[in-house]
């Protein structure tokens, strides 16, 4: 499934967008007017683009964007801006396997600088073959883009890309993705030492179907945290903490929707406690019974050290049509996408602290957030494709900043004429910086555009 399939009935989200907004009362307050770019610059190859990671580096004030070419020849992308002035540095250009094919999707699903600055990684999914990907897995010197090293490993899902993490100290990298051409032969999870690649171990879970995973370390580098969804019979989302050390499973959490399939969305580690936050959804329809099924937010806390379940909730006053729930971690709070707002909760109690509807569109629909915090954990940032539910107009990308105390918005801004985007919060989270893709009208994606706002 490629991001872009990932988009559900725009019947489906007018309906529920009406009830949500009758459903959901900002408690966050001081919204800001919207906001413009400081600086916007756009990459469209003759081969189309992707925009689809970002990260900054605070210390070279440098913005690095990543993403992949859309028809062949097929490569990875990485690019590098100034951030003061949104200027290319370098541009990145790293053939796939099959540079012919149209077969060979490559996501560069994530993208991290080391904690010392000195070397920049990414991670995508390369297909080989028919229904073969392999996870593949670079080092770049994030001055000149040159690759230093590259690890694979085999036999990946082609229907999802591998998510990356990075030790505390930045001395090992951890990539979990699915196995299998059918999504039903489990989930990898691979070590790789940072400084050439060399593989310290890998491990393969079960299970019937997992159509994404994710991926997190504790703050002490002790524990791996990957969480799996399910589709098909199973219906169970697993939580597992690996030692980081030997890749052996420390303990095992499954959570039972026993409403329907179990996704998954996201998984979160609080950099102070090492808690663990994942987000699914559970199943309901519409008041009165029929209509469209549409899911619930979940999100579901556990102890980093025994794995028992610390609470969960389920936020009944809230649904659309995704089954991509974000969440995000700083400060003891954790951060999740409500349908159509944000959330923050106590990370000890679950308990609710304040709740902003973002601004949207009138009568359009978002779905498949991105979340993160920024690294004092301050603020909170969205990025939400809005659609229309007519479909007659542009999509648009709303990417807002929200103090993680009050709730209250910093900053929004919404962009048209792109699908998707991520968001990143610059040093002193003075600006926020986005990576988005932009259609070519066709069904394809023409390139990727890179913006900066005030935050």
């Amino acid at each position: 499934m490629r991001r872009g399939d990932r988009y559900p009935s725009v019947a489906v989200f007018a309906a529920a967008a009406m009830f949500a907004s009758m459903a959901l009362l900002p408690i966050g307050a001081g919204a800001s007017a919207m906001t413009t770019p400081i600086w916007s610059r756009a990459f469209t190859p003759p081969n189309g683009a992707m925009g689809t990671a970002i990260a900054v580096g605070a210390a070279d004030h440098t913005v690095y964007v990543g993403g992949a070419t859309s028809s062949a020849p097929n490569e990875f992308l990485v690019a590098a801006y100034t951030m003061g002035t949104g200027q290319r540095r370098w541009l990145g250009r790293y053939q796939c396997s099959d540079v012919t094919s149209d077969g060979c999707w490559i996501y560069p699903n994530s993208l991290a600088l080391s904690p010392d600055g000195t070397t920049l990684y990414f991670t995508g999914g390369d297909q080989t073959g028919s229904h073969t990907r392999d996870m593949v897995t670079m080092a770049l010197d994030p001055v000149t883009g040159e690759a230093r090293w590259s690890s694979r490993s085999r036999n990946v899902s082609d229907g999802a890309a591998p998510r990356m993490a990075l030790s505390p100290i930045g001395d090992r990298i951890f990539v979990a993705g699915p196995v299998g051409p059918d999504l039903r032969q489990g989930e990898r999870v691979v070590a790789y030492e940072a400084i050439n690649g060399a593989l310290l171990w890998h491990i393969r879970t079960a299970g019937s179907a997992v159509p994404q995973t994710s991926i997190g370390v504790s703050p002490d580098g002790r524990r791996v945290f990957t969480s799996v969804g399910s589709v098909g019979t199973s219906h169970v989302l697993k939580t597992l903490a690996l030692d980081a050390t030997t890749g052996s499973i420390l303990w095992t959490q499954r959570y039972d929707s026993r409403t329907g399939d179990d996704y998954g969305s996201d998984l979160a580690v609080d950099p102070g406690s090492g808690r663990v936050y994942v987000t699914d959804y559970r199943e309901g329809y519409m008041p009165g019974g029929e209509g469209a099924r549409l899911m619930w937010p979940l999100t579901i806390a556990y102890g980093a050290s025994h794995g028992r379940l610390l609470w969960q909730r389920v936020e009944h006053g809230a649904f659309c049509d995704s089954m991509y729930f974000g969440v995000a971690a700083g400060r003891g709070r954790v951060f999740v996408t409500n349908g159509y707002a944000i959330e923050s909760r106590s990370g000890r109690t679950g308990r609710a602290q304040w709740l902003t509807k973002t601004v949207g569109m009138p009568h359009w629909s978002d779905f498949d957030f991105h979340l993160a915090a920024s690294a004092d954990g301050r603020m909170v940032l969205a990025s939400e494709p809005l659609t229309s539910p007519s479909g007659d107009a542009p999509s648009r990308l709303e990417t807002v900043a929200l103090n993680a105390s009050s709730g209250a918005i910093r900053s929004t801004a919404v962009r048209r004429g792109v699908l998707w985007g991520e968001a990143v919060a610059g040093p002193n989270d003075a600006r926020v910086y986005v990576v988005a893709t932009m259609p070519d009208g066709s069904g394809g994606y023409r390139g990727m555009l890179v913006m900066a706002y005030r935050a």
